[in-house]
């Protein structure tokens, strides 16, 4: 009867683990792994900050971005939040100082690598509007001075731009507390210098990681993938 329901109502029912919506695999990632600090790499406007919470998440969750227009919106959001901080920082593998690429039609998307010429043919939104100078951290560093402890299961979204590969391995030995994954994957190359896939694959598998979700992001004109999102758990024994 349920299920009639639902299909009249334009939804579908299924048992959790065949299900594919974004928000269950939140669900599903974070009950197998039990965070209990989320470090959000490339935050922007928060959006999963708000996915986190959307699905009963109440622990720590650590943002950062280096794009000024988008920290102001992330620290409205603490501002209501205790377990919530921002961090007006990218993240890399080497602390340093380098040009954030601003764009976006509202100034709220950005990269620390150049982008490829054909970007702005595919995305309207990739003309670059303005660059400044950003912070850079390894992410182990930031840790160890907020004195993270080392039995802390840390879940990490990353979407730098680029500098995805960078910004994992800047945990250093902290990697061993990662548990869980979430990171946007090129498959063609948009960052001038940042990897593609099968490097970022190769890496997670060294690292004892398992794919748990694949979803497309784009598309070129052609139909081939440019982007894909990616779930990747690490688990001790086999799950079924």
């Amino acid at each position: 009867m349920l299920r009639k329901i639902a299909r009249a109502l334009g939804y579908s029912l299924q048992k959790l683990r065949r299900a594919d919506a974004e928000e269950d695999i939140h669900y599903m990632a974070f009950k197998l792994t039990k965070p209990t600090l989320i470090l959000d790499c490339g935050a922007n406007q928060g959006a999963f900050y708000k996915a986190c919470r959307n699905v009963g998440y109440k622990g720590k969750i650590w943002c950062f971005e280096p794009n000024v227009k988008c920290v102001e919106n992330l620290n409205a959001m603490a501002g209501s939040d205790g377990n919530m901080r921002v961090f007006p920082l990218g993240t890399g593998d080497a602390d340093s100082t380098t040009t954030l690429q601003v764009a976006g039609e509202d100034g709220n998307m950005g990269s620390l690598l150049p982008q490829q010429p054909w970007m702005t043919d595919r995305f309207k939104s990739a003309w670059v509007r303005d660059q400044y100078e950003v912070n850079v951290r390894r992410l182990d560093r930031v840790l160890d001075e907020e004195r993270v402890p080392e039995d802390e299961r840390i879940f990490m979204k990353i979407d730098t731009q680029g500098f995805d590969r960078a910004t994992f391995l800047g945990m250093g030995d902290r990697i061993a507390q990662v548990i869980g994954i979430k990171a946007e994957f090129s498959v063609q190359t948009i960052y001038q210098g940042a990897p593609l896939h099968w490097e970022m694959l190769d890496v997670l598998r060294e690292y004892g990681f398992e794919p748990f979700w694949f979803s497309t992001v784009s598309r070129g004109f052609d139909g081939r993938i440019i982007e894909y999102d990616a779930y990747f758990v690490k688990v001790d024994e086999n799950v079924n």
